[in-house]
């Protein structure tokens, strides 16, 4: 009843109330409607259209099936509702039968829409009941638009650029950082905080809309002295009305600053008569000021703030002219300002260009004689954006380079001949949102671009002819003016060529961003894989997953941009570490090179063409490089992984041992043996080609010790800096299947293998006699050895033996009789245990009663010492009793008193121990301490002074 209101009958409601919950979600429960309910409800009764509101009205009247209207349930309702009245059109309804469907309700209702109340209520329009006050309450905008010189609209559109802003914000908010962002150029640096002061009308640090609002209209809507009223604004640091001198000062610096912007051959300063030392301008004195000021400083500053407002912060201009006097004066001052490589122009079609200009250039009384009269527009400078890399164009360093638009030339260029706009009596139209698409030219490759060039251009298109260049924000403000529904932004960069002239660069360099993708291993096997067969390979097991590569996105890049900053730029947005990624120039497969060893050059330096590749290469979780496996599997072609190490002369020795999957067990024990002296020079002048016994049972074949020493002459050729072991790797695994794998192994365990591998396929002897060795019997050690080593010796020879075994001398006594029986056993390798380190260091502070600067000790004790040692050495350094020092440990910023003196030191919890001098104080004179007058600061409780001794 409370919602429905008076006007309708309690009944009724009870029902419309009882058809909502059993037609809710909420029918399962007892606790009524929920305001989503009560509001779709109310939606329905005062918003609904005609066929919704009879479907509720048949729902009110039927019985509780909910299939049809009885003629005594619709009878009995009715009554209730309509105070015992029952209109004779009823009988039209039931003439038929005794239950009526939907069908026929509708029928029925179509024809005596006023026979009910309820219908009455339901169908006829009423003002008795809205969901809307019909009362004249103004809006937030209204509100605004009556205390500014903006109208509705113009708020609206200024708080879309409002809340773009702050969501550009690591705030969140408007705040002074981001107003420097946003203003600064072309305000200098030391004007955007006054900007912000004057904007920041409550001074809590960040812009709201209202202020934004109010700030805008004051600076550059209203008559020209609203808007000095805000310069006033600005300069009023304190907020006192008054400029002082040093505010004054600092007005006349920035304004003249400014100024010489836009006139550095006019030599006039600001020159201010009767005002100097002890100057106190209030706000009438100001505003009397600058209408008597003869320079222009004071309107150029205040022009600067008007376009500012529109350009920056997205205020639309209130009138043609307005807005091509905005443009022209921007692209003005951006032509004087200094030019600087990395500064953004976007390209605007000259099509959209030149009906634009006829638009704001419309004078219906003009004469076309007199439009030839008006200042030809030059659209291109320079301004002072960051230098980047990519043309999207996230900034990653200055670039310097050549391009194709000179900006030296561009100031005699005309983008428009003003004299063919004609007059009519018409106004010309505004023209529609910018359409560059006759500029460009489809990419041929339908993947992402990493970077914002926006598209390809079409060659030799011409400014002036095609095209028009506009610096970066006055392109955004005509995106917020015109709209930015299908826009095709093409953003270029200014750089500097090789002559030091500034150019925009209309074609940087696009490339094929590509990477490796795994291939799933062929069923079969090459017959011959580097010289090995089929059976061979197939024996070693777990061959690395092959790669192909392919093209994952697309990016362009000016052509003076270095290795170095497209590998930052890269590793950022693929969003991989510096360490893992290896780029390399790829044109075909056969025309490709790493490029770790040119990071200072040039794109242009190095070659690269349109539509050339840039192959980031990502290292494997196991460790390996995708393009070394590939390589390798193909058939171990070092021209496409070595091409930039063979063009190093590198040192013969110093050559590292690619990882081909967690194989660095394997290079590890390999560079030891290979780096053996005598071994590797056995090895490098094929000695090892005469010894080969590859009949020998327990050998291999030979095959061991001949990739070996393929290996080896490899590392000592000097040809290339790196080398993958994959051959004798291969061949490790086929003998020995728990090398075959890729998971990490046994350093020391590999090397026995291979050097027992070694020996036995170098074994000088090819027929092994059996030998019994003969017990000591009290001889002497040499002869014993000597005899054992020619026993070894008689059955293994080789150069493994000669330089890596030896012997060990045992000796087993009886306890009973006293008998000695000594042997000399070969050994190849030693288990020796690593030293063990057997004392502890700590850090002692110690803090002396006097108030003195606490001294830092550093104290090495045995692992086994107890905190009474760190007593005695502290005793030795610091002259300090060892029964006046208290130790503590500090645990998480507390102090903690070592439960123990019997403590051992290795079990302290802190990292630094605290050594606190405290002297007993005598027993005697404890009853006779009087204190002093003396006033005591906080400063004395933390050092120093003391009225009585206490401890």
């Amino acid at each position: 009843m409370d919602v429905l209101g008076d006007i309708v009958p309690s009944k009724l409601a009870d029902r419309i109330y009882t058809l909502a919950v059993w037609s809710s979600s909420s029918s399962a429960n007892a606790k009524g409607l929920n305001f989503r309910e009560i509001l779709s409800l109310l939606v329905l009764i005062t918003r609904g259209t005609r066929e919704e509101k009879i479907k509720m009205m048949f729902g009110l009247l039927t019985s509780s099936n909910g299939v049809c209207i009885e003629k005594s349930e619709m009878f009995r309702l009715v009554r209730e509702w309509e105070r015992d009245c029952l209109p004779h059109e009823l009988q039209h309804l039931f003439a038929e039968s005794e239950k009526v469907s939907y069908d026929r309700f509708l029928i029925w209702v179509e024809n005596y829409p006023d026979c009910l109340g309820l219908s009455k209520w339901l169908l006829t329009p009423t003002d008795h009941f809205s969901l809307v006050n019909k009362l004249d309450t103004p809006t937030f905008y209204q509100t605004l638009a009556g205390v500014t010189h903006l109208d509705e609209e113009e708020i609206v559109e200024l708080e879309k650029r409002f809340w773009t802003l702050t969501g550009s914000s690591h705030s969140g908010q408007i705040d002074l950082n981001l107003v420097k962002n946003i203003v600064s150029p072309p305000l200098p640096d030391d004007l955007a905080a006054p900007f912000f002061h004057a904007l920041d009308e409550n001074e809590d640090g960040h812009i709201d809309l209202k202020e934004l609002s109010c700030g805008v209209s004051a600076a550059c809507r209203g008559p020209e002295l609203e808007r000095q009223k805000f310069v006033f604004k600005m300069f009023d640091l304190n907020r006192d009305g008054v400029l002082n001198e040093d505010e004054f000062n600092s007005m006349i610096t920035l304004v003249n600053e400014v100024y010489l912007q836009l006139n550095k051959n006019d030599g006039n300063s600001f020159v201010t008569k009767n005002y100097g030392k002890g100057t106190h301008l209030t706000l009438q004195e100001f505003l009397v000021w600058t209408t008597s000021c003869e320079s222009g400083h004071m309107k150029e500053f205040s022009k600067l703030l008007y376009q500012l407002c529109h350009v920056c912060l997205g205020l639309k201009p209130l009138t043609r002219s307005n807005e091509g006097d905005i443009v022209r004066g921007w692209i003005e001052r951006e032509e004087k300002l200094p030019h600087s490589s990395g500064s953004i122009w976007n390209l605007v079609s000259m099509n959209w260009w030149s009906n634009w200009h006829s638009y704001v250039n419309f004078h219906p009384h003009l004469t076309p004689k007199l439009l030839n009269k008006s200042k030809k527009l030059n659209a291109v400078a320079s301004n002072h954006s960051q230098g980047v890399v990519a043309t999207g164009y996230s900034s990653i360093s200055d670039i310097n380079s050549g391009s194709t638009t000179s900006l030296s030339s561009l100031s005699s260029k005309k983008s428009i001949d003003e004299s063919n706009i004609t007059s009519s009596a018409n106004a010309l139209p505004r023209p529609g949102h910018i359409d560059n698409s006759n500029l460009t030219i489809p990419s041929p490759y339908r993947i992402s671009s990493l970077t914002g060039e926006g598209a390809r251009l079409k060659p030799k298109i011409q400014q002036g002819k095609d095209f028009e260049l506009v610096p970066k924000r006055l392109w955004e403000a005509l995106i917020l003016w015109y709209g930015d529904a299908g826009v095709m932004s093409l953003p270029r960069q200014t750089i500097l060529n090789s002559n030091g002239v500034f150019e925009v660069e209309l074609y940087p360099i696009a490339v094929k961003i590509m990477k490796h993708q795994v291939v799933p291993r062929p069923p079969q096997i090459p017959t011959v894989v580097g010289g090995y067969s089929a059976a061979a390979i197939h024996a070693a097991g777990n061959l690395p997953t092959t790669t192909r590569r392919y093209i994952a996105n697309q990016a362009v890049f000016s052509r003076r941009t270095t290795i170095n900053q497209i590998s930052d730029f890269l590793s950022s947005r693929l969003v991989i570490k510096m360490e893992d990624m290896r780029l390399w120039f790829y044109r075909d497969d056969l025309n490709m090179k790493q490029l770790s060893e040119n990071e200072c050059r040039t794109l242009e330096d190095l070659g690269f063409r349109d539509d050339d590749g840039i192959l980031v290469e990502v290292r494997s979780r196991d460790g390996t490089w995708p393009e070394e496996i590939s390589s390798l599997m193909s058939g171990g072609n070092k021209n496409n992984f070595n091409n930039n190490n063979n063009n190093i002369s590198g040192i013969k020795g110093v050559t590292g041992l690619n990882n081909l999957g967690n194989t660095c067990y394997m290079n590890a024990a390999i560079q030891c043996v290979a780096h053996t002296q005598i071994l590797y020079k056995y090895f490098n002048n094929n000695c090892h080609l005469f010894e080969l016994n590859r009949t020998n049972p327990l050998g291999m074949k030979g095959h061991i010790a001949k990739r070996f020493g393929d290996l080896v002459r490899d590392m000592w050729s000097g040809e290339a800096r790196t080398i993958a072991p994959i051959k004798l790797r291969w061949t490790i695994g086929r003998y020995r299947q728990h090398f075959s794998g890729f998971q990490q192994q046994d350093s020391q365990e590999l090397l026995a293998f291979l050097l027992d591998g070694l020996h036995e396929d170098l074994n000088r002897v090819t027929e092994k006699s059996y030998f019994e060795l003969k017990d000591s019997d009290g001889r002497p050690d040499d002869e014993v050895a000597a005899e054992a080593w020619e026993s070894h010796s008689a059955r293994n020879k080789s150069i493994i033996v000669d330089l890596f075994h030896g012997q060990l001398k045992s000796k087993v006594t009886c306890k009973v009789c006293g008998h000695e029986s000594v042997r000399f056993d070969p050994f190849t390798y030693l288990s020796l245990p690593l030293p063990m380190e057997s004392s502890v260091h700590i850090e002692v502070i110690v803090i002396r009663q006097n108030g003195s600067i606490p001294t830092k000790y550093g104290l090495t004790l045995d692992m086994d010492s107890k905190y009474t040692a760190i007593r005695n050495h502290l005793t030795k350094l610091c002259r300090i009793p060892a029964e006046n020092l208290i130790l503590v440990d500090v645990v998480n910023a507390q102090f903690r008193v070592p439960p123990s003196e019997e403590q051992k030191v290795k079990n302290m919890n802190g990292t630094c121990i605290f050594a606190y001098e405290f002297k007993a104080r005598p027993e005697s004179k404890l009853s006779h301490v009087t204190t002093t007058g003396n006033t005591q600061t906080f400063s004395d409780i933390q050092r120093s002074r003391c009225t009585r001794n206490i401890f």
